[in-house]
């Protein structure tokens, strides 16, 4: 079991300079069904991010959900939650962009 909590990250454009904080909290669990083979390997991730803007009440960006996939392979058994931008949605970042200045 990991649990990694990020509470001074930030995305940034070094072309613009400007910078927005944000916080991400993930666990991530590893069943082996064979125990010393990672091979059969089953990862359970939780996470979540938030990106407000100073001074804005709503987050312009919330990703947050569960995955249960085999990484061996990169297969995804179950997902479930907020997981737009992980869809392929990068619709989900514009205001995001749009705040750094690309």
């Amino acid at each position: 079991m990991f649990h990694y909590h990020y509470p001074f990250a930030e995305f940034s454009n070094p072309l613009s300079g400007k910078a927005i904080p944000y916080t991400q909290t993930d666990t991530r669990i590893d069943v082996l069904a064979v125990p010393g083979d990672l091979s059969s390997a089953t990862e359970t991730t939780t996470w979540g991010s938030l990106v407000h803007l100073p001074g804005a009440g709503a987050p312009v960006f919330w990703n947050s959900g569960r995955t249960v996939q085999f990484p061996i392979n990169g297969t995804t058994e179950f997902r479930a939650g907020r997981l737009g931008f992980f869809d392929g949605d990068t619709s989900v970042i514009e205001p995001l962009c749009a705040a750094l200045g690309t």
